[in-house]
């Protein structure tokens, strides 16, 4: 449940004719075990901002910290991270124990724990029910929900999540059959543009 910061944070993109400064010399610190919300307008930076603390994304300049280590250059498997895009990344091919269970399947768990872990994360999000279900089988919500357990199943320190839904007005975390992230012990980001969902999330 690490303190993450960015120290002189430097973020340009280069095309051929100009170089667009997207971040420039930032620092900032967001406190452990909290939900930490940033709110900008398109185009502002939020995006790169998550991306450079989640490893995906190279800067030009600065630091970033996890606690009190630099963590600048450590790759994103190295950083006991779930990251979130704003991709629904499902696989249709799998089923929804599968597709909770596929980031412990790649770190070698053993299979009694991850059976464990995925009926434990299911049942927070209401999917036990559907766990023999493809994934084209699910409505958006569902499959959403899925994409939300994936992550979690993972047990990570910090969750990194661009995805606009999680706080959309049909399927808020908080509200019934949703859970309720203030009660787990980890650090939570979520880059917003919609000031309604800022002021909900903080609340």
């Amino acid at each position: 449940m690490p303190k993450i910061a960015v120290k002189n944070l430097v973020v340009t993109y280069q095309t051929r004719k100009t170089t667009n400064t997207v971040i420039s010399d930032l620092s900032v610190a967001f406190p452990s075990n909290k939900i930490s919300v940033i709110i900008g307008e398109s185009g502002s930076g939020k995006s790169t901002l998550i991306k450079i603390i989640a490893g995906v994304l190279p800067l030009n300049a600065g630091e970033v910290y996890f606690d009190d280590a630099v963590v600048t250059y450590l790759p994103p498997r190295e950083r006991d991270i779930s990251y979130v895009n704003q991709d629904l990344v499902l696989y249709p091919k799998k089923n929804v124990f599968h597709n909770i269970a596929f980031p412990l399947e790649v770190a070698s768990i053993p299979v009694e724990e991850i059976k464990q872990r995925v009926y434990e994360t299911a049942e927070v999000f209401g999917l036990t029910p559907l766990l023999t279900r493809k994934i084209k089988e699910l409505s958006l919500g569902q499959a959403q929900k899925v994409l939300l357990a994936k992550a979690m199943v993972k047990k990570p320190s910090l969750y990194l999540f661009q995805y606009r839904w999680i706080w959309h007005a049909r399927h808020p975390i908080g509200r019934r059959g949703q859970p309720n992230i203030r009660l787990l012990p980890y650090t939570f980001f979520r880059f917003v543009s919609n000031p309604h969902a800022k002021f909900f999330l903080s609340s």
